[in-house]
């Protein structure tokens, strides 16, 4: 089984959560990242980004529309509590379990 995420992101696997902190760092800066991208932030492959990007949506924390390029967009969970938690929280939490991130260059 794999791994969970504590707390807000307690329904996330480390990868979900992973993948929902690099687009929500590249929302900030105003940008919507590629497939390619995300799976090079990750370390997944580009089916895998599919998975990850579906799980994220049933869940309630991204739309994307079909059909159209860089078309996700981060929503608020129905509990709300995405919102709240502090990006430094989930960093901090990545680091004491290891990952590394990719960074852009």
């Amino acid at each position: 089984m794999a791994e969970r995420f504590p707390g807000s992101y307690s329904g996330l696997t480390v990868k979900q959560a992973e993948l929902l902190s690099f687009i929500r760092s590249e929302d900030a800066e105003g940008r919507t990242p590629s497939y390619n991208e995300m799976g090079r932030a990750v370390g997944v492959v580009k089916s895998g980004i599919h998975r990850l990007i579906g799980a994220l949506a049933e869940r309630g924390y991204i739309t994307r529309a079909y059909h159209s390029q860089r078309s996700i967009r981060l929503t608020s969970p129905a509990d709300g509590n995405i919102s709240t938690v502090p990006i430094e929280a989930l960093l901090a939490e990545l680091k004491r379990r290891g990952v590394v991130l990719a960074t852009a260059s």
